[in-house]
């Protein structure tokens, strides 16, 4: 558990250095250093209490789930492959709409709830195009593994499989952030509708 969890800081760590360097050429402009080692410290801090915050919620929705499936398993009833159905219905849904947390939380600079709110409202306004991006990601992301796999090969191979690696993952990341970043303040500029602003 305690290397797991070293790792796990140690990739949010990672994370972040990648992320909101990108995040500032996303918004555009330029960084100072002092604002720049703000927004990552800040950030990290941030992306630590998404993962705790996720941690806990998976253990309050699947704890139960898993005792409940463990003692109907014992009075002779094998659910489990039920319960794994409706986890990976559910969790394909709860990944969907949060898909762009990060990016939110690196760009809007908000914490790990108001960074699940946005996810949730730009997706739930583009719903359509955040499942064709999320596809061809995953496609790209699937693709792209395979032809690394075929070249590390020989040592030629490994070289060019890491600068393609990092190019392609560079690219995708940056078009996720793009991606949320213009339908999020495209939301922000569409008035209310209709009976829905303030009296």
């Amino acid at each position: 558990v305690s290397v797991g969890l070293a790792f796990l800081l140690l990739g949010s760590v990672v994370l972040v250095l990648f992320r909101v360097p990108l995040a500032f050429s996303v918004r555009g402009g330029r960084a100072s250093a002092r604002r720049l080692a703000g927004d990552l410290a800040m950030a990290w801090l941030r992306v630590v209490g998404l993962i705790s915050l996720v941690g806990l919620v998976a253990a309050i929705a699947v704890g139960p789930l898993v005792v409940l499936a463990a003692v109907l398993l014992l009075l002779g009833l094998d659910v489990s492959s039920l319960l794994a159905l409706i986890l990976i219905c559910v969790g394909g849904l709860v990944a969907i709409y949060t898909v762009f947390t990060v990016d939110a939380i690196v760009l809007s600079r908000v914490g790990p709830l108001h960074g699940l709110r946005q996810s949730f409202q730009v997706v739930r306004a583009n719903f359509g195009p955040t499942v064709r991006f999320a596809i061809s990601s995953l496609l790209i992301g699937t693709g792209s593994f395979q032809l690394w796999e075929a070249l590390v090969a020989n040592p030629p191979g490994i070289v060019l499989s890491l600068i393609g690696n990092a190019f392609i993952g560079t690219g995708l990341i940056l078009a996720s952030m793009m991606f949320f970043y213009d339908r999020f303040r495209l939301l922000q500029r569409t008035p209310p509708p209709a009976g829905r602003g303030r009296p």
